[in-house]
């Protein structure tokens, strides 16, 4: 069982560090140290995962009657992933730590800027579009984009950036000016249920393949995990393309809405 805690633990610090890079956690004391978080949760993550590796290196006839998921093998592939994202949060952190003393505030109304997803190559004179820039606002001369966090609308806001090009800025953090309506509370509130139920999938995902000895109740949680998952990536395929323009917007949120109705029906038919 200590296996199987020590996977679930790294699955969670890697969950949750995508919860703070995307501010998605209430308050806001963390959100200018968010890549310092996102630097000690990958790390964590991955030496958690290397430590479940050894284990099912060194003892596989014991990981493996502990729980069928532990295999040398198996670990591997989230030894990848995590280090991938771990080599990205240095990346980050060091980028973020270099250019800390020049972050500014750039206090906007929502009538002085407006925000836009009609990318060009070139936004400005010398800034080439980033791949990772979802949005981007412009106010009379000056341009901020948005990577991690993508306000849904036009706010009033405090935007704490950083300079990558004349009169351009990266947004590293947002504090709000204004009171949240009903558009933002539900976006913030779908974003809370998706990374309640990926965290909630971590915990299935290496219990489900527990050896227990009535093997019906690894039916039952792989059939949960099952029906979460669909949940999760109708919730995920909405919140990634409702701000997309065109006829993909709508697929996608058909898509997603008919992968939460298979989920939920799922879920409902394994309990009747």
């Amino acid at each position: 069982m200590i296996v199987e805690a020590i996977m679930i633990v790294s699955l969670i610090l890697f969950i949750l560090m995508f919860c703070i890079v995307f501010e998605l956690l209430p308050g806001n004391s963390y959100k200018l140290k968010k890549y310092n978080f996102q630097l000690g949760l990958s790390a964590g993550s991955l030496i958690l995962c290397l430590a479940v590796y050894i284990i099912a290196k060194l003892m596989p006839d014991y990981a493996l009657e502990v729980n069928k998921m532990l295999s040398a093998d198996t670990i591997i592939g989230f030894i990848v992933i995590y280090a991938i994202f771990f080599v990205c949060s240095i990346y980050r952190y060091y980028d973020i730590k270099k250019n800390n003393e020049i972050l500014i505030n750039i206090q906007l109304k929502k009538e002085e800027y407006k925000l836009s997803e009609d990318f060009d190559l070139l936004l400005g004179d010398s800034f080439v579009l980033m791949p990772n820039v979802t949005k981007y606002a412009v106010s009379n001369n000056i341009t901020i984009v948005f990577t991690s966090v993508v306000p849904e609308t036009e706010i009033d806001a405090i935007f704490v950036c950083k300079s990558i090009g004349e009169n351009t800025y990266e947004c590293i953090s947002i504090d709000r000016l204004e009171n949240y309506n009903v558009k933002s509370i539900i976006s913030y509130i779908s974003a809370i249920m998706i990374a309640f139920l990926a965290l909630v999938e971590s915990f299935l995902l290496v219990i489900g393949f527990h050896n227990f000895d009535n093997t019906n109740i690894n039916y039952v949680l792989l059939g949960i995990f099952g029906g979460i998952g669909l949940v999760f990536l109708g919730g995920v395929a909405i919140k990634l393309f409702k701000n997309v323009e065109g006829i993909t917007k709508y697929i996608f949120i058909i898509f997603g809405c008919f992968m939460i109705f298979i989920g939920i029906a799922k879920l409902f038919i394994m309990f009747q």
